[in-house]
Formats: structure tokens, sequence, C-alpha cells
């Protein structure tokens, strides 16, 4: 589950790692990908992790390990919180565990309006050369996922309303049963969840909390130190293999 402004697609660049042996499955948010808002405009994480629900029954019709980034780490611990039974483990990828958002009386994001006009004004070629400025130092593969995923924009994601904090996500990891893993960054450079934020999952979770850190990395970490994601990503798949096969 991708992050606000990406889209499914944005995970081709990792996902190869593993379509060899497993089935991948990565959903368009509501406003992304090509996928429309609804009428009303409204963005809820309630409703996407329902939306996630009925994809994994629908397309795969087992438990999963989830994976999200960002929004989608939202989302993804939503899921695990409303259908425990089609979550194995998740992952986490730099959720979007901070309260102080800046949004405005919509839940609209600062920066999403502007990402959004530029995704209706600027064709493919400019908003490729746009995801080089603003991303310097990811791969080529992940720019031209970014680029794509702007294009694909519902052109009203950033008029709300959107419900970012229907729980105080952290302590709402008290609900989570399955085990979690945490790929952090760095604060310094972009990255959400501090050591302290993870010092309380910790407190919550317990022996079923992993952090994996990557120094050097900011919030998206599998952009900028994908070595690290991917093993972190292999861990959690392991680990979960291991649990399944011991019944």
């Amino acid at each position: 589950m991708h992050g606000v402004t990406d889209a499914g697609r944005c995970w081709e660049p990792v996902a190869s790692a593993w379509t060899g042996e497993r089935a991948v499955l990565a959903v368009d948010a509501r406003g992304h990908g090509g996928t429309p808002l609804p009428a009303d405009g409204r963005l809820a994480m309630s409703t996407l992790a329902q939306d996630a629900a009925a994809v994994v029954r629908d397309v795969l019709g087992r438990e999963v390990v989830a994976l999200g980034h960002s929004m989608g780490g939202l989302v993804a611990e939503e899921l695990a919180i409303t259908e425990p039974a089609l979550v194995a483990a998740l992952v986490l990828e730099d959720p979007a565990w901070r309260r102080d958002r800046g949004v405005d009386e919509r839940g609209v994001l600062p920066w999403l309006a502007e990402a959004v006009a530029s995704a209706r004004t600027e064709g493919p070629d400019e908003l490729l050369a746009r995801s080089h400025r603003e991303n310097r130092g990811w791969p080529e593969d992940e720019h031209v996922a970014w680029a794509a995923a702007r294009a694909a924009l519902d052109p009203r994601l950033a008029d709300g309303p959107h419900l970012w904090d229907e729980r105080h996500w952290v302590e709402a990891l008290r609900d989570v049963g399955a085990p979690v893993t945490i790929v952090t960054g760095d604060p310094s450079r972009g990255a959400i969840v501090d050591d302290a934020l993870v010092a309380r999952a910790g407190e919550l979770l317990g022996s079923r909390l992993a952090r994996v850190h990557a120094p050097g990395a900011g919030h998206c970490v599998r952009r900028e130190a994908r070595a690290e994601f991917l093993a972190a990503v292999d861990a959690a798949l392991a680990a979960a293999d291991a649990r399944v096969a011991r019944g």
C-alpha cells in the first residue's frame, strides 16, 4: 500500500525481488493510479483499508504480509486491526504516524495542492524531470514510476476532506496482533518515525516488533536504501513462512 500521490506501480522497482516466488498485490488507493475518488472527495484511512481487504479477498483469498509506506503504512495498520485474519505480518516503511501534519480545515496536506496542480499541467517528460530535481539519488526506475503515479492522480485529490487520524496510530498498535517490522530512515533527512516513536511502539508490541534502520535514508527508504529495505522485507517474509510452517 503506497503513500499519498504514489500508486501501486510505485512498488514495481522492488516487487521484482519477490514475484518469482510469491504473489505480489499492489493496491491503488482512491484518487491514485487512475482510481477515482468518491463523489464527496473523501479520503479516509478506514475506507482505504476496507478497499484493500476486499481486493485481498477477491484476488488472493488468503492472509498476506501487508506492506505499507507512509499513508499506506496507516492503511496497512488499519487492515491488521480490523481484518486480523487477513494479515500474517506487517511491514511499515516510515509510516505517517506524525500528528502535527500542518493540514488545513479539510485535512489536506500543505504541499498537496501544488503536487496535484503540477500533475495536471506538466507532461510526462516534465514530471520525470521534476522527479530528478526533487528526488536526487533515486534509481532511474523509481523516477519513472513516480512520474507515472503523479500523472494518474485524481484532479480532486487536493480538495478533501481527508481523514488522517481516525486513530492515534502509535497507540493503536496495542490492537495489532501480528508481528510488525518498522523500516526507518533519518528524521534529519525527512523521515517521520524517530527513536521516541519506535520506543513507544516497542512498549506496546514487545518482542513482536522488529526495527530496521537505514542510515542516510529519508522518508522513502526503499528508494534511497533499496538493499536494506529488501533485506528487511525478506526477513519478515521468512519469519511469516516459518510461523505458517509451524501451524
